[in-house]
């Protein structure tokens, strides 16, 4: 799974002093402005905004009258605007000393939360800024005490693109069928209806749809995780996911993993507008939920995935024709090469839709993974090395920046 982070560049207005007429100093703080009609006042006939003062100095006296200078226009630099991907007035800290923590609170931020990950060994602390306080100054005040402690609180999306509707998305055959063609690309069985046994697989999405005719009969648990003042997200990719997953076999969207056990954590929310997200805070709870609930199947389990790695494969996606998915990110943290472009997915009406994006490549990288530990086909630090078993090198010779070290390919039968 592939996490996108930012920085948040918060403009903290400067005090400024100068001397007045008088030859006594002046204080005072600078106010930007821009209402985006071209009449703000200050100065500024074209909209960009200037500085607006609160006050005016007294007149000079009548005995000593003088020509007032030109009159300077300052213009201010447009703020940018707010974050999308950053908790605009927290911060994190990552297990914090009860000194650390005081320092962060002598500068006026109060304690939100904490979030006791003991499964991940983690302490997560949520701080709230005062509003005279901004997310760069906090840090660059506690990071020079504390580095490596305090955390910008990010914010993380879907890597989807929009669904076709069903109007328009028509798929017939044996190719609409999952697994179906695509999976056919990394050589899964045609019959995988035994596929799964004996394993646990987690999952963090949105919400799933668990009455989903898809889903009927699969051994599902479900936990939610964001704050509860939120709404929680759509339950359309968290369903169409889990349906590629654990899918009824005898069902149109049979999953590739049918008979394994599904973990389901749903750490986004919806927000009034825009796509859903998720915070880091809960996500931390998600994960560690998962690596909890997922990793206590006892000491002859199978290895669960996601607590049986101690980092995660970075995947992409690619078409039918092995074709790089055109929204895919590039980069060396690309593991593999999976299929995730016009997946024929389940959706919430009981129609199908087509879908596209990486988050629909992670299924099969997860089924692959996980059949292949369960039947010790594959060990741990060969995925994590690139040696997937036979692997086909889509790219460069090698590992590349757009498939990574190519599309695994399954060898066995479940």
């Amino acid at each position: 799974m592939r996490l996108s982070l930012a920085l948040a560049l918060m403009l903290a207005l400067p005090m400024l002093e100068w001397r007045g007429w008088d030859g006594q100093w002046r204080h005072g703080a600078a106010a930007w402005a821009d209402d985006g009609d071209g009449g703000d006042g200050g100065g500024g006939a074209d909209g960009e905004g200037g500085f607006t003062f609160p006050w005016r100095e007294p007149s000079r006296p009548a005995a000593r009258p003088t020509r007032p200078p030109p009159r300077r226009t300052q213009r201010a630099p447009k703020p940018p605007p707010p974050p999308a991907d950053v908790v605009p007035n927290e911060l994190l800290a990552l297990n914090p000393t009860p000194a650390a923590l005081g320092r962060a609170t002598a500068l006026g931020a109060t304690e939100v939360e904490t979030v006791a990950a003991g499964a991940l060994g983690l302490r997560v602390v949520r701080l709230r800024l005062p509003a005279r306080l901004s997310v760069q100054n906090a840090l660059a005040q506690l990071v020079t005490t504390d580095p490596g402690v305090f955390e910008r609180h990010h914010r993380y999306t879907l890597q989807q693109a929009k669904a076709a509707t069903p109007a328009a998305d028509r798929c017939e055959g044996p190719a609409c069928t999952m697994p179906g063609r695509l999976a056919g690309l990394i050589d899964w069985p045609a019959d995988a209806r035994q596929c799964g046994r004996g394993q646990v697989v987690g999952m963090v999405d949105t919400p799933v749809q668990a009455s989903h005719p898809a889903l009927a009969g699969a051994e599902l648990r479900a936990e939610g995780f964001h704050d509860a003042d939120r709404t929680a997200a759509p339950a359309d990719h968290g369903t169409a996911v889990a349906a590629l997953l654990v899918g009824r076999a005898d069902d149109a969207f049979a999953g590739l993993l049918p008979r394994a056990r599904l973990f389901t954590a749903a750490p986004f929310h919806q927000p009034a507008q825009g796509e859903p997200i998720a915070d880091a805070s809960a996500l931390v709870k998600s994960l560690d939920w998962l690596a909890a609930a997922a990793g206590n199947g006892g000491p002859n389990a199978a290895p669960a995935y996601p607590a049986a790695f101690e980092r995660v494969l970075g995947v992409t996606a690619i078409d039918a024709k092995r074709q790089v998915y055109r929204r895919a990110q590039r980069g060396a943290h690309i593991d593999f090469a999976l299929p995730g472009v016009e997946v024929w997915t389940a959706g919430l009406d009981g129609q199908g839709r087509r879908r596209s994006g990486t988050s629909y490549a992670v299924p099969f990288m997860v089924a692959f993974v996980s059949q292949s530990l369960a039947q010790r086909s594959i060990g741990r630090d060969e995925l994590l090395q690139g040696r997937a078993g036979p692997v086909l090198d889509l790219g460069a010779p090698g590992h590349d920046p757009i498939f990574g070290w190519g599309q695994p390919r399954f060898e066995g039968k479940c």
